[in-house]
């Protein structure tokens, strides 16, 4: 039972670092949007 626990957590953990890194993706995105459309100007 503590192992099944332990299996819960570490998948959860697992989904919770990819969804920061999507989030992480995301951001470098836009601030890298934001540079190029800052030259055109």
């Amino acid at each position: 039972m503590v192992y099944r626990f332990y299996h819960q957590f570490k998948y959860l953990h697992l989904l919770i670092n990819g969804l920061q890194i999507k989030l992480n993706q995301q951001k470098q995105k836009n601030n890298f949007e934001g540079i190029q459309s800052n030259r055109k100007l």
